[in-house]
C-alpha cells in the first residue's frame, strides 16, 4: 500500500513542518482565547495585560509567539476571516474549499496542499473556538 494513501494530496509533512503547524494552532488557540470578550467589555487580553501591569507576572497567553515560518498562513487565515458568512443565527459558517480557492485566485496566492491543510486546521480552531465561546456564555 503506498504510504501516501488517506493523506491529502499525497502531502506527507516532516517532523519540523509538524512542530511549526503545532505551535501556530497553539498560538492560534491562545489569539483566540485572548480575545473573548468580558462582561465588562475588556478582552482576556486586556484582563492578563492589567495583571501583568500590576504583578510583574506574565500569562503563558501573552508570551505565545506565532512562528514566524507560518505567520504568512495566521494572516491568510485572518484576511479569509474577513470574508466569511455566517447563517441565520449568526454562526459563522465553515470556509469553504471553493471559496478557498476564490480567495487565492483573486489574490494570486497559489496554495500548496501542506498550506491548505494548515488553514483547514486554523479554521476547526477558530469554528471550535466560536462555538465553546458562545456555549460558555449562554
Amino acid at each position: 500500500m503506498d504510504s501516501r494513501a488517506g493523506r491529502r494530496g499525497g502531502h506527507r509533512s516532516s517532523k519540523f513542518h509538524q512542530a511549526l503547524i503545532w505551535e501556530l494552532y497553539a498560538f492560534a488557540e491562545a489569539e483566540l482565547d485572548l480575545s473573548v470578550r468580558h462582561p465588562d467589555g475588556a478582552t482576556e487580553r486586556e484582563h492578563w495585560e492589567a495583571l501583568e501591569r500590576q504583578t510583574g507576572i506574565t500569562h503563558e497567553k501573552l508570551s505565545c509567539q506565532c512562528p514566524p515560518a507560518v505567520q504568512y498562513l495566521w494572516e491568510y487565515h485572518g484576511r479569509l476571516n474577513l470574508r466569511r458568512t455566517a447563517d441565520e443565527r449568526g454562526r459563522p459558517n465553515a470556509i469553504t474549499n471553493a471559496e478557498l480557492q476564490a480567495w487565492a485566485r483573486l489574490n494570486g496566492v497559489p496554495l500548496s496542499p501542506f498550506e491548505v491543510e494548515v488553514l483547514d486546521g486554523l479554521e476547526a480552531i477558530f469554528l471550535r473556538h466560536h462555538r465553546a465561546t458562545k456555549k460558555a456564555q449562554a
